[in-house]
């Protein structure tokens, strides 16, 4: 089989918005395959960064808008 690769794009994405949310970026990252017995991964495993992820520890801040409305 042939094994999963890489986007640069993606994990230069992945950075921007990682610093965006001013996280703590490591000096490296990795992936790993996690085995499942599903029918719906029929590779059967899924590619995780549970352990090493490429950022992690972020704040992502939002403001919710209240809309006035008068109530009748």
């Amino acid at each position: 089989g042939v094994l999963p690769r890489t986007s640069l794009e993606a994990v230069q994405a992945a950075l921007l918005t990682a610093a965006a949310c001013n996280c703590q970026i490591p000096n490296s990252s990795r992936f790993e395959r996690k085995h499942y017995a599903y029918a719906d991964l029929p590779l059967g495993y899924q590619v995780t960064q549970q352990r090493w992820p490429i950022a992690a520890n972020g704040v992502l801040k939002c403001r919710r808008r209240t809309m006035d409305r008068k109530r009748k």
